[in-house]
């Protein structure tokens, strides 16, 4: 057997076609290695976002699936209202599969994660709310809050400035956002900033808008279990609050004739001048009579509610 040949004995054309094989062997390698990282990545991608057996795909979603997970989605609603979190947790997992891009599912994963205290998930559920979901305000009102629940272990200044961003971005992308406002002030208050809370708490207020109020739906609610309840139709309805019932009572005597100056005064002692125009505005009350007494009766309480669009000053 020859003997392997001397390095020094080699010409210099051996030497370079030695060399270019090396090189060349380099370079294959080094495309396989590449070929099998990429490959693997896309595969892994692949298959992360693989649906769950049974998990329909967008490309096979059908009417009939979009109008399941449309209900399904109310349903998790009304598991979150009454305090059913796992309920509406595996009623948010039934629309995933029904639809996976059913709009507001990972927002609403993330807040039922949020009250829950489920990192994990309100991880996962902020991450995919960012990258699909069509309300962005949400979705960064949402990651602020996550950010924030991290602050132990990101630190107190950090958190706050990456939160109070988000919350700036949520602001920005829907300006009549109510929500965004309001934790923009809670956070500048847990930071120590009381006249920025004070401002962000203000612009809360300037939006919070009288149809968007809590209580005034609450009496909508019982104006409407009643009217159901007068058309022979038996509805449920919450309990109603003392505003609700005052407004209940006007709502009768205005359509009996009889004490309704009492009955309105009532309601007006518990309930703010703009949502009480709101009620004297409710379409159903506008009958006959009512509209010319609903309206001398509107009148005092609209002018005394808007601001003067006059430049001058009122007199004392």
């Amino acid at each position: 057997m020859p003997s392997a040949v001397p390095f020094h004995c080699l010409s210099r054309r051996a030497l370079r076609r030695r060399q270019l094989r090396r090189n060349l062997a380099w370079v294959i390698s080094l495309f396989f290695l590449a070929g099998a990282f990429v490959g693997g990545f896309v595969w892994q991608r692949a298959r992360s976002q693989r649906p769950a057996p049974g998990q329909a795909t967008p490309e096979t979603v059908s009417q009939a699936q979009q109008r399941e997970a449309r209900r399904l989605l109310d349903e998790a609603v009304r598991a979150r209202y009454e305090e059913r979190g796992q309920g509406a947790m595996n009623a948010l997992a039934a629309a995933r599969r029904a639809d996976p891009n059913v709009p507001g599912l990972d927002v609403l994963a993330g807040e039922i994660a949020l009250e829950a205290q489920d990192h994990d998930t309100l991880r996962v559920a902020t991450r995919e709310a960012l990258r699909r979901d069509g309300n962005q305000a949400s979705a960064r009102l949402l990651a602020a809050l996550e950010v924030w629940q991290r602050r132990d272990g990101l630190g107190l200044e950090q958190a706050g400035s990456q939160a109070r961003q988000l919350l700036r971005e949520a602001a920005e992308s829907e300006p009549s956002n109510v929500a965004a406002h309001f934790f923009h002030g809670e956070l500048s208050r847990q930071l120590g900033d009381s006249s920025g809370a004070h401002g962000h708490l203000l612009s809360a207020l300037r939006r919070l808008v009288p149809w968007k109020s809590s209580a005034l739906l609450q009496v909508k609610i019982h104006w409407a279990t009643t009217e159901a309840s007068e058309g022979g139709e038996k509805v449920e309805g919450p309990f109603p609050d003392a505003q609700s019932a005052a407004a209940l009572r006007w709502r009768d005597a205005l359509r009996t004739g009889t004490g309704a100056e009492e009955a309105l005064g009532a309601m007006i002692a518990l309930t703010p001048s703009l949502q009480t125009i709101v009620l004297l505005d409710d379409a159903a009350l506008q009958t006959g009579d009512n509209a010319t007494r609903i309206q001398a009766l509107r009148r005092p309480l609209a002018n005394a509610a808007m601001p003067s669009s006059s430049g001058g000053n009122s007199s004392p």
